[in-house]
């Protein structure tokens, strides 16, 4: 009974020092965010005239797990639009390429039906289409324009 007392007293004044040692102080650091290295082909300004290359920009979609998730929204996949967006606004910022966005192609051929307008029929030189494959988060990217 008296060793059982003892292991017991001893257990919570063990435990009651160790509760009042002092915790070490956290050293603030600061987070460095890295400024991505843009491709040199992007800086490079353009000697004299060019032809702009038309790239008409498709649907994307999302692949991950979380793509039957509440990302989705009534028409579809949210989650693609955002990535059609971020590609569009990429390639709009280097003023190299005239953007046809194809991925609402149906709504503008309604739209067109309703006013009895003529049908956009504007061939582009590159389709891109694409799936958002995995979420990450990334201060470099692997890739320039």
């Amino acid at each position: 009974m008296m060793k059982g007392l003892v292991s017991i007293v001893t257990g919570l004044l063990v435990l009651g020092l160790a509760a009042c040692a002092p915790m070490p102080k956290a050293t603030p650091t600061q987070n460095v965010e890295k400024i991505p290295v843009v491709s040199p082909t992007v800086n490079a300004e353009s000697q004299g005239r060019f032809l702009k290359r038309k790239v008409a920009i498709g649907r994307f979609t999302d692949e991950t797990r979380h793509g039957n998730s509440f990302f989705l929204n009534k028409s579809g996949d949210r989650v693609g639009k955002q990535a059609m967006d971020i590609l569009s606004a990429k390639l709009a910022a280097t003023n190299k390429f005239i953007l046809l966005e194809r991925a609402d192609l149906e709504k503008i051929q309604k739209e067109l039906e309703l006013g009895n307008l003529q049908s956009l029929n504007i061939p582009a030189d590159y389709l891109i289409i694409g799936s958002v494959s995995e979420y990450g988060r990334k201060a470099v990217s692997d890739v320039g324009v």
